[in-house]
């Protein structure tokens, strides 16, 4: 008990000890000097992430106090470089940058200084003549890359110091809609940003002698010109509130990015709109992606499915479309207009689509009546557990810009992980899905998805076919086609069709140009592993080159969500050593163990490699 009792004491006297021994307490009412221990610092920095609380201007010179902290809002102790960009909103737009009097940089410009008032909190004075108290100043700072005292890696990332009072018409939140986070985006030699507002102090929209950039390299002819050039499945540049989530109302030199003496053989004319403020919306300018959106509200659908009937052995249901005119039975005889209406099996508690049973050119031809179709299907089993009806009528060219309109609709909302916008927000154009999407069926007929499917909706029209009994190969599902072509095993290999297909050598991928852990693009509900249905996938038989046979049978969904990306054998077989099952004949169920570790919040759980959440 005394050697206990000694014991007790020489630790509390030691831990006594060491609780004042990295930095002095402040006086009463002062904050203490560097390493107060009542202050928890960061041990690891990915993000940093400043919080500036003055900015004092005075003769030649730049004063910031702020406060820096990592990801987890822990405080980032011992910065010793970093640099400072100024800037200012003036008549023509926010200035670029001036190389010579707005940059400067603790320690090597001369006159600088850093001291750090308390953990995480520091002043930053620097000699900048480029702006003044009076202007509408932007400041943005960059820390570089280097290690503290205490062994922090600090990484070089740019942040905000002061915003300008300008209203910028494009968000870093309309940014995230694809590109989630920032600082993640691919952009070959730049440092990470964290604001779209960072790219606008050297970006800008107007260029002083000794400016920073050429006039060549502002922020809205950066995004405009790279948008239109590489990216091109899904996507339309006119849709301009993909981007711009404010209106925007001085054109300046924007309009001009596309609209120039070099673009008048692709864009048709040149525009020179005035640089000054008006009461008009330019986002509303281009207007066809506006009106494909209207003709989908306009035209909404209504299903009914009636019971099993027990005498005539079939389903049937009623469709009908609201406000098309002509109407739905005329446009059927003119060949304006395309129908797919499919039944299909169902789980009766979560609606996942099990498989499609029949439909159009079922067992018996639909009837109309103006734009109501009538259409009944016998079952391939005697009854299906939950009957859904997935409608879908294309409207053929209904703008002559070349591009289908889908009006889909299912009876009940399917079971669906992706959220309405998971597609669209990327694919913006409301139009169905391209030529490109085919495959080869057997005789070498290939079908053009430009009139089966769209990006509306989480893509859930398309699980009248890519659902659960879909035997069109490894990555037939819904599930499995998305992760391995935006990702995965087969995203390589369809980025090179794309750019062959589409005759754009400058085409990028979603491999290319994204990051593959950011799965809160398309998951934006969340995804809870402990939820996923134990309803197995099915596979297509298919004979490669070799003459080797796969598939046939059906995938566990949860190895086959993660064998999309985590394709090499190790992967497969620590997967099946947890109940995964690859290829498997006759089974439609069975128990996966894969939440018991990688659940959320579990021991190495996804959100800890992937970002599953906003």
């Amino acid at each position: 008990m005394m050697r206990k009792a000694i014991l007790c004491l020489a630790m509390t006297a030691s831990l006594s000890l060491v609780g004042c021994g990295d930095g002095k307490d402040g006086s009463p009412g002062e904050p203490g000097q560097p390493g107060d221990p009542t202050i928890p610092v960061a041990t690891y920095v990915n993000r940093i992430q400043i919080n500036t609380e003055s900015v004092d201007y005075s003769e030649g010179s730049i004063a910031l106090i702020f406060n820096a902290e990592n990801e987890q809002g822990l405080a980032i102790s011992g910065l010793s470089k970093i640099r400072l960009y100024a800037t200012k909103n003036g008549p023509e737009g926010l200035y670029g940058v001036d190389k010579e009097k707005g940059i400067a940089e603790y320690p090597t410009t001369e006159g600088s200084a850093l001291e750090e008032l308390e953990a995480g909190r520091y002043r930053l004075t620097v000699p900048i003549s480029s702006v003044t108290e009076t202007d509408d100043s932007q400041l943005v700072l960059l820390t570089l890359s280097h290690t503290t005292d205490a062994g922090v890696a600090i990484p070089k990332q740019y942040a905000m110091g002061k915003y300008s009072d300008k209203t910028y018409s494009v968000s870093t939140e309309k940014c995230a809609t694809c590109h989630v986070s920032l600082e993640e985006l691919k952009m070959g030699w730049h440092s990470p940003v964290n604001d779209i507002a960072n790219c606008n102090t050297c970006h800008g929209d107007h260029y002083p002698d000794g400016g920073h950039f050429k006039s060549e390299t502002p922020l809205h002819k950066l995004g405009h010109t790279i948008h239109r050039d590489n990216f091109d499945v899904g996507f339309d540049t006119l849709n301009c509130s993909s981007c711009h989530a404010n209106e925007v109302v001085t054109t300046s030199r924007g309009c001009n990015d596309c609209h120039d003496n070099q673009q008048q053989s692709k864009i048709g004319k040149q525009i020179a709109y005035s640089a000054s403020a008006s009461d008009t919306d330019w986002r509303l300018v281009h207007t066809r992606v506006q009106q494909r959106r209207q003709l989908i509200e306009n035209h909404d659908i209504d299903i009914i499915v009636t019971p099993f009937d027990t005498s005539t052995r079939q389903y049937c249901t009623e469709v009908t479309i609201a406000n098309l005119a002509p109407s739905l039975e005329q446009q059927v005889v003119d060949g304006t207009i395309k129908q797919q209406v499919y039944f299909v099996d169902s789980d009766p508690n979560t609606k996942q689509v099990l498989n499609s049973f029949g439909g159009y050119g079922g067992t018996e031809a639909p009837t109309y009546s103006g734009n109501t179709m009538s259409l009944c299907t016998k079952p391939v089993v005697e009854e299906a557990r939950y009957p859904l009806v997935s409608a879908r009528f294309t409207l053929l060219d209904p703008l002559g810009d070349g591009k289908n309109v889908l009006l889909s609709k299912f009876s009940e909302a399917p079971r669906n992980t992706m959220s309405v916008e998971s597609c669209s927000g990327c694919h913006n154009s409301d139009h169905t899905a391209q030529a490109i999407f085919v495959r080869t069926r057997k005789g070498g007929v290939d079908k053009d998805h430009s009139t089966f499917g769209d990006y509306n909706d989480g893509g859930s029209s398309c699980l009248a076919c890519h659902n659960a009994g879909a035997h069109y190969g490894e990555n037939g599902s819904l599930m499995g086609a998305i992760h391995s072509y935006h990702f995965g095993i087969n995203a390589d290999a369809r980025n090179e069709r794309e750019r062959s297909e589409l005759g754009n050598p400058k085409h990028r991928g979603s491999t290319e140009k994204l990051t593959p852990s950011q799965c809160v693009v398309c998951h934006q509900k969340g995804i809870d592993l402990n939820a996923v249905e134990p309803t197995y996938l099915a596979m297509k038989e298919h004979t490669n080159s070799d003459g080797v046979v796969s598939g046939g049978g059906k995938n566990s969904p949860i190895s086959e969500a993660c064998r999309s990306c985590h394709s090499d054998e190790k992967a497969k077989m620590h997967m099946q050593s947890q109940g995964g099952e690859f290829n498997v004949i006759g089974t439609d169920s069975g128990f996966e163990s894969c939440a018991v570790c990688h659940a959320t919040g579990s021991s190495v759980g996804i959100e800890k490699f992937h970002k599953i959440s906003l």
